[in-house]
Parts: structure tokens; C-alpha cells; sequence
């Protein structure tokens, strides 16, 4: 530690410090949840109930979405285990869906590295439902941990899906 002329520790140093150990326990958390499958937004995710709690962000919801709008009430993969091979991408909606386009992004799942989105796809909704087919390639890369999907209709996104295990 460095003092200033006074004898008394130098405030810069010791905000250095605090960044720094901030910083680290950020990288340990990050490394942490992605070794354990799981992924930025369960971070985030840690911190809803403490957002309802004080009540952030209720208002702008309430404002974003009105009650005439499409509404995404279900999303899942045709199977939870496959060989590489066609799979089906089901999206359930309200009867306000119907004929809206439901825009579908697949990711790669790695458990130490940033995922990679790997296909973008469209689906149409009819009778509440929109199905879409996507043709699965195994990902031999070392921490491959699955595919997951997420759904965006309108100004409104999907949380991710379940994990797609692929078998070799």
C-alpha cells in the first residue's frame, strides 16, 4: 500500500483494489456457472426476484405488452435426446398469434466459451401453433453441451429452451 505525505493510505490505491477483486469474483462466477451448464441469463436470473420485489421494471412491461398482443405460452423441441438428423421446433401461442412470424435462433452450447448461434429460422403461426424443422449437425468441439433456442414474436423474447442432447 502507498501513503500519501500525511502517513495515510492513498484512496486511489485502495479503489484499485476493489475493482480488482470485483473483477475476479466476476470472471470466478461466470466460469463457475458456465461449467455447470449453465449460461449468462441464470446470472441474471438470480436477481428477478429481488427486481419484484422493489418493483423494477413491472411499469415498463405493463406498458410494452397489451393484452391484444401474441403471446408465446410454450416452446420445445420435438425430443430431448436425438441422433444428428431433422428435429421439429414446436411454439405455442395465444389466438392472437395466428399468422404472425415467429423468428426462432438456435444456439451451440459450450460450457467454458461464449455459444454460438448456429441457425436462424422462421415459423408462421397457424391455429395457435407454428412448427418448424431444423436438421441437426453433431458438434464434436471439446464442451458441447447441446443446442437451446430461443423465440422472438413481435418486440417480445423467449427465455431459452431446454437442452437438445445429440447423440454421436
Amino acid at each position: 500500500m502507498k501513503y500519501n505525505k500525511k502517513g495515510q493510505e492513498d484512496l486511489w490505491d485502495t479503489i484499485k483494489n476493489i475493482i480488482f477483486v470485483l473483477m475476479l469474483v466476476a470472471v470466478v462466477t461466470f466460469i463457475v456457472f458456465k461449467s455447470l451448464g449453465g449460461s449468462f441469463s441464470t446470472i441474471v436470473g438470480i436477481f428477478d426476484p429481488y427486481k419484484k420485489m422493489f418493483g423494477f421494471g413491472e411499469k415498463a412491461a405493463e406498458q410494452v405488452q397489451a393484452p391484444t398482443d401474441c403471446k408465446v405460452t410454450r416452446f420445445y423441441w420435438s425430443a430431448d435426446k436425438i441422433k444428428p438428423g431433422p428435429i421439429d421446433i414446436f411454439i405455442e401461442g395465444n389466438d392472437k398469434c395466428n399468422y404472425k412470424k415467429a423468428y426462432i435462433s438456435v444456439y451451440a452450447d459450450y460450457r467454458l466459451w461464449s455459444d454460438k448461434q448456429v441457425a436462424s429460422l422462421t415459423g408462421s403461426f397457424e391455429q395457435g401453433v407454428s412448427k418448424t424443422s431444423w436438421n441437426i449437425v453433431p458438434d464434436t468441439s471439446f464442451g458441447f453441451n447441446g443446442y437451446y433456442f430461443k423465440v422472438k414474436v413481435g418486440n417480445s423474447e423467449s427465455a431459452e429452451s431446454k437442452r437438445l442432447q445429440v447423440e454421436k
